[in-house]
């Protein structure tokens, strides 16, 4: 059958491969194309669950076998039905076959509310991830994960690299090397395995560089045993940037997960459902947007954020947390590292005036004018 449309468009001469549909260009071109959600994220470690329903009573979000990983970092938005407000959490889990850990930090749009509770077990051979609600009427969550261990695949994967070194001891050892001509710094999740005493740990750290030094923060870590297993250090060594570790115990096994960053990211906008890469934005000493998010689309992210100011030669990366809902829209500063020993960046938020449910991120510079931002942007919805 023909329908007329009263529109002249342009069909494709051929046929289009199983599962493709017709797509428009918008100008009246059709083309054969792949319809369906977009991947998670350029990370191909990484992966979503969405629309998790939570109580007042822990239930389970996500489990995995002892063998399969050591370490997991979930990036969790929660939505409390209660309080109406949305909590921005990142959620550390660690585990010794026998018993395992957790640790959480975040931001919520709402203050002064509960936020959503973690827990964790092995029970036969399997780790389970709890959340649990702060009331009764409960909550959604969706979160993005990933996770280091036995199985870890090495390699790079866009913006992500991850590597591995089997064998640090107490001299340090290099874990990550990259040209410093080509990022500015990092954002790094390293787990250590002690197999040795059955022992694992993780920790998280901020690279940044001046060209001719190197800068590391080093922070949330957990552990099974008594103490941490690793200490970092970062140097500029000829053209390379080489983050090292010297081991606290013999013979550990060291993973690592590398978001690098640049002061000049590559957008990647509508790629991928759950993860960013940002382009350079300009900002002075005072507030200005360097992202936006619809609500309805994504309403929590956390932020890798790299500055750099050409005048004053100064450099910071942040990790910064982003949850709005309901007309309330907060930012948290997490860690950072920066070059010139004070925080390059300082933070607010605010809903856009002319948009329904967009909310924004703005930067302002302790450096003042010409002080550009990039940023890797990690996101999730929870309805």
């Amino acid at each position: 059958p023909v329908v007329n449309t009263g529109v002249f468009l342009t069909l494709p001469t051929s046929d289009g491969t199983d599962g493709q549909a017709l797509v428009t260009d918008g100008s009246k071109t059709l083309s054969f194309g792949t319809v369906g959600s977009a991947p998670a994220s350029d990370d191909s470690a990484a992966s979503v669950i969405n629309d998790k329903m939570i109580r007042s009573t822990a239930r389970t979000i996500d489990s995995f076998h002892t063998t399969f990983q050591d370490s997991v970092l979930y990036y969790v938005v929660s939505n409390d039905f209660n309080e109406d407000a949305i909590n921005v959490q990142k959620v550390s889990v660690c585990h010794n076959d026998s018993a395992s850990f957790i640790s959480s930090a975040g931001a919520q749009s709402k203050a002064s509310t509960t936020m959503t509770a973690f827990t964790t077990s092995v029970d036969n051979s399997v780790v389970r991830v709890k959340a649990a609600s702060s009331n009764a009427a409960g909550g959604s969550l969706s979160f993005y994960k990933f996770g280091l261990g036995d199985n870890t695949s090495t390699g790079t994967s866009n913006n992500v690299i991850i590597s591995q070194n089997a064998d640090v001891d107490s001299a340090s050892e290099s874990l990550v090397t990259f040209a410093h001509a080509d990022f500015r710094g990092a954002k790094l999740f390293i787990s250590i395995n002690n197999s040795s005493k059955t022992e694992v740990g993780n920790t998280e750290a901020l690279v940044v560089h001046d060209g001719t030094d190197a800068f590391i923060s080093q922070f949330g870590g957990i552990q099974s045993g008594d103490n941490p297993l690793l200490t970092l250090t970062a140097a500029i060594s000829g053209s390379n940037v080489v983050v090292s570790a010297a081991g606290l115990e013999t013979n550990l096994r060291v993973t690592i997960h590398a978001i690098m960053l640049k002061d000049t990211m590559t957008s990647n906008d509508g790629t991928y459902s759950n993860a960013e890469a940002i382009a350079p934005v300009t900002i002075s000493s005072s507030a200005t947007a360097v992202d936006e998010l619809v609500e309805t689309t994504a309403n929590g992210a956390v932020y890798y954020l790299v500055s750099k100011n050409a005048s004053e030669g100064e450099f910071a990366v942040n990790e910064v947390f982003f949850a709005m809902g309901g007309g309330d829209i907060t930012v948290a500063s997490g860690p950072f590292v920066s070059t010139k020993g004070t925080n390059q960046l300082n933070f607010t938020a605010d809903y856009k005036e002319d948009v329904e449910n967009t909310g924004r991120l703005l930067a302002s510079s302790t450096s003042g004018g010409s002080t550009t931002v990039s940023a890797y942007r990690i996101n999730a919805l929870a309805k």
